[in-house]
């Protein structure tokens, strides 16, 4: 893994960790001491309480630009023009897709340094999870689908999934990685998402 990535990532969970336990009105620096001694404690090997590594306090946000394909092979145009659009279709799918982390972004006032992945029309984020974090979210994937429908009709949009995870998603695993079966499980998220497009059953 490339140092840029590990320490950006690194500083995705360390803002997320940070903004829970500092919206929760907790102790920073000791909720810090007692993560710390736990991590002391599991490296030498001793059985001990791991509540802090094991509550949710991060929360996972996916958003998915749906639509792609019928977003950048639309329109019946010559054969001469067709690179052209594509190319052009596929900055705009990469610059709307840009635009609506940043909103999130913005939204949940985190840094850009939390979103850790923008690439082929999908973005995550990393995020305290608190019940201010959801309701933010929700209200930007209203926004979000109140413009894809009046800009789009309807045929392309933006969809937000949101998982918690713990901090012990994140470690290592003996077998099975804890990690892989959290992106499982958000991807699942995100399918639902789809699924519920617009929320126009709502």
């Amino acid at each position: 893994v490339a140092l840029y990535d590990h320490s950006r990532t690194t500083a995705a969970l360390a803002v997320a960790l940070w903004r829970f336990h500092d919206d929760q009105g907790d102790d920073v620096e000791g909720v810090r001491a007692q993560l710390r001694a736990q991590w002391d404690r599991d490296r030498a090997g001793h059985e001990a309480s791991r509540l802090a590594w094991q509550d949710e306090k991060f929360l996972l946000v996916q958003g998915d630009f749906t639509g792609i394909q019928d977003f950048i092979f639309a329109g019946g145009e010559s054969q001469r023009q067709v690179a052209r659009l594509l190319r052009g279709r596929s900055f705009h799918v990469s610059l709307l897709s840009e635009l609506a982390a940043l909103k999130v972004l913005e939204a949940l006032d985190l840094p850009p340094t939390s979103q850790v992945v923008n690439a082929a029309g999908k973005f995550l984020i990393v995020a305290p999870n608190t019940t201010e974090t959801v309701e933010k979210l929700r209200a930007v994937q209203a926004e979000l689908d109140t413009w894809f429908l009046a800009h789009t009709w309807g045929q392309s949009g933006i969809n937000l999934a949101w998982l918690p995870a713990r901090a012990d998603d994140f470690r290592h695993g003996k077998g099975e990685s804890p990690f892989r079966e959290l992106i499982k499980r958000l991807f699942e998220q995100l399918e639902g998402a789809k699924l519920r497009r617009f929320g126009l059953c709502g």
